[in-house]
């Protein structure tokens, strides 16, 4: 008959945990059961099966673990694609980056080690608690609307501050979102003013992409459709750079 070494319990079937975190042991009663490992053979033939659980002894080793997770959730790690507002998130991807990481010395056994490093082929980690996973779900979230505002992606970014309520942060978004919006259009009207000047005064002046160095003549007919791409290497040329060489070159 076991005895749990924290509680004290008795019981044949007791089963004897460790703290992923300190190491302390103690039975699945008295343990937080925090996370399950569930072990997949193949996905289209059979369902997953429970192969170990993940335990904590106390509220202070738990909040640990879910710093340590969260710490690993950066805007490289959430994978934010540029062009559309794709990421694919993955609980397991954080756990396994956070106790996959040395500088959180994790207390492990032998058992757990060998299961960890089968995670990606065989194992696929949930949460037991939903909370902590909408926690690690909401710090996913506001990294991606953190990186969309740094990519000028502001209504996207508002959206995701809205969903959590966050309205003061969705403003401040939408606000930035209307002052680039009124830039872009000054400047395309000052640009445009200065190609019409260009043209009227019969002069020719070369830009060069700053991406590939090729020459961009600018002249009579030239347009400001014409200027958006780089037409040696397709890059996008800004509008403020190029308006503030054309100035250069009338003044």
């Amino acid at each position: 008959m076991g005895k749990c070494p924290s509680c004290g319990n008795k019981g044949w079937r007791l089963k004897i945990e460790k703290c992923i975190i300190c190491g302390k042991e103690g039975c699945d009663k008295c343990l937080s059961h925090l996370i399950e490992l569930w072990h997949v053979v193949s996905t289209l033939t059979s369902d997953p099966v429970l192969s170990g659980v993940l335990n904590v002894c106390s509220p202070r080793c738990m909040e640990t673990f879910m710093i340590r997770v969260e710490n690993e959730i950066t805007p490289r790690s959430v994978q934010l694609d540029m062009h559309t507002r794709m990421h694919e998130f993955s609980v397991s991807k954080f756990v396994h980056l956070a106790l996959n990481n040395p500088k959180n010395h994790y207390y492990f056994d032998e058992e757990l080690s060998e299961m960890l490093a089968m995670m990606y082929v065989r194992n696929t980690y949930r949460f037991s608690d939903e909370d902590l996973e909408k926690r690690i779900v909401r710090t996913e979230q506001l990294t991606i609307a953190q990186t969309l505002e740094k990519v000028r992606r502001f209504e996207e970014a508002a959206k995701i501050y809205e969903e959590y309520k966050m309205f003061e942060e969705a403003g401040k978004a939408r606000a930035e979102d209307k002052h680039i919006t009124v830039k872009r259009t000054e400047v395309s009207v000052d640009l445009n003013s200065l190609l019409k000047q260009i043209g009227d005064g019969g002069i020719v002046v070369v830009y060069r992409c700053p991406h590939c160095g090729g020459k961009l003549k600018v002249g009579k007919g030239t347009n400001f459709e014409s200027l958006k791409t780089c037409e040696h290497c397709g890059s996008e040329i800004k509008a403020m750079e190029l308006a503030d060489f054309l100035k250069t070159a009338l003044s």
